[in-house]
């Protein structure tokens, strides 16, 4: 197969894979936004209704203002207000910009994982955006490449001792490739994602399911920004902080964990690869050397035949009782001589 034809046989699958996506996406996410749509114009009658002195314009106007509000973090605690029944209206005192969320939010924009709840609204806070991460995505896979060669040693080490384990319980080389991959990459889910969500079930008060969710989309750099740690304003300063710290340090490994295990993946496929292709080699020259062997036989055959042919040639007719003919498709009979 040309290289042109694997890429495009390739983009095709890519295209067509994008499309399922698109479908099950749009099957699963459309009925629930068409339900938000439909209860947000019930409440939006109702209020009218219920509110006649107020006009349509200035509903409008301030459902606007209390979105960009919203959108730049000044009503972010009502939120967490527990209090349906409070009238409590006044711009939040938390601090979406403060340092310690700053600090964060460059963590997910060197890492590429971006959540989207945090962004830049300023021309120069979006330049000087574009000029850090143009700097500091190379720098974290710089350090990311380190923390893998530290690590990956050790790494590999765990990744034989496994594979020579499940050598002694499973005999097909396949099977015990598969058995072998399989624990491994449960080794990483356990380190990666499940021990992580424990401890953001206890802080975020999540379910399981959410904080898989969250690592997972975390530590594949998806980022979707619906689940983010740490934005209760009812947490301390210091709490936070050191929350936040954590948690930059939790991707950098996290990421660097995962890098190891790709690689480790990677070098097993490579050490397969070449112990087949060593396979592949010693089966070449076993049949190179059979192929000698048959090759050698028939020219011994042929030797013998023509030494025959000249004996017989040598002898003087009246003692030959038999003679070679040849016939015209090149074989050679025996006839009794008359």
């Amino acid at each position: 197969m040309t290289l042109l034809k694997r890429l495009l046989i390739l983009t095709f699958c890519f295209v067509l894979y994008l499309w399922f996506g698109a479908l099950v996406f749009h099957l699963l996410e459309a009925d629930n936004e068409t339900q938000v749509r439909n209860d947000l114009v019930t409440f939006f009658t109702e209020f009218k209704q219920s509110h006649t002195c107020i006009e349509s314009g200035e509903l409008k106007e301030l459902i606007k203002e209390v979105i960009t509000a919203t959108e730049n973090g000044v009503f972010h605690d009502l939120k967490y207000d527990k209090d349906v029944n409070s009238s409590k209206l006044a711009p939040s005192e938390y601090m979406q910009w403060d340092i310690f969320n700053s600090f964060f939010f460059a963590s997910t924009v060197v890492t590429t994982i971006g959540y989207g709840n945090l962004s830049p609204k300023t021309l120069w806070g979006r330049m000087f955006c574009i000029l850090y991460a143009l700097i500091g995505i190379p720098l974290t896979g710089w350090v990311l490449n380190v923390i893998g060669k530290c690590f990956v040693e050790k790494w590999k080490r765990l990744t034989n001792l496994i594979v020579s384990n499940f050598s002694l319980v499973v005999s097909s080389n396949r099977a015990r490739t598969f058995t072998a991959y399989f624990a491994v990459g449960c080794l990483m889910y356990t380190l990666t994602i499940i021990l992580p969500s424990l401890l953001f079930m206890l802080i975020e008060g999540w379910t399981f399911f959410e904080a898989q969710y969250f690592c997972l989309i975390s530590l594949t750099t998806i980022g979707f920004g619906d689940y983010v740690i740490c934005n209760n304003p009812e947490m301390s300063v210091v709490i936070r902080a050191t929350y936040k710290c954590m948690a930059v340090v939790y991707l950098i490994f996290g990421l660097s964990i995962l890098m190891i295990t790709l690689k480790g993946i990677g070098d097993m496929e490579t050490k397969n690869a070449k112990t087949f292709g060593n396979l592949s080699q010693k089966l070449k020259q076993q049949v190179l050397r059979a192929s000698d062997k048959f090759k050698q036989r028939d020219e011994d055959n042929n030797h013998i035949h023509d030494d025959t042919n000249g004996i017989m040639e040598s002898l003087p007719s009246s003692y030959r009782s038999t003679i070679y003919n040849q016939t015209p498709d090149g074989t050679t009979v025996i006839t009794d001589q008359l």
